[in-house]
């Protein structure tokens, strides 16, 4: 009766265990996969120095100030009716840092990824939700 009652708080221990590690976070979100531009081919566009503040804006709204600012075409969502994406509000606040670097923060911090897309030099970038981040959220 002990010898039982001993594996099966055993077992309680490892499978508690087991299930605390699994949402463990080891990976720091400061780092990760290289710039956008870094990856591809180069975008020398994404060289340029951007100073920006944004305080609780959605990120439709932030990337049609950068495409202003620089004259990139930036998109928020797979589509226009990705509200998940386009209405996420974000803060930025950052001085004169390439804008690919820029780029790679926003999607660390929101967990959104960057696609390029259109013709070479006059490429356009698209931010939106990969199907294992929206799959975590319908979770």
């Amino acid at each position: 009766m002990k010898k039982l009652a001993l594996v099966l708080i055993l077992f309680f221990v490892l499978v508690t265990t087991a299930a605390i590690a699994q949402g463990k976070i080891d990976v720091d979100p400061n780092t990760g996969p290289p710039p956008v531009a870094a990856r591809e081919a180069k975008d020398t566009r994404l060289a340029q120095k951007i100073t920006y503040e944004a305080r609780r804006k959605p990120v439709a709204a932030v990337l049609a100030d950068l495409k202003e600012m620089t004259g990139i075409v930036f998109r928020a969502g797979s589509h226009e009716k990705d509200w998940q994406v386009r209405e996420l509000k974000i803060n930025i606040f950052a001085k004169d840092i390439a804008l690919s670097e820029l780029m790679t923060s926003i999607s660390h911090a929101t967990r959104l990824s960057w696609e390029r897309g259109g013709k070479e030099e006059q490429w356009t970038y698209r931010l939106y939700m990969d199907q294992k981040t929206l799959r975590m959220l319908k979770l």
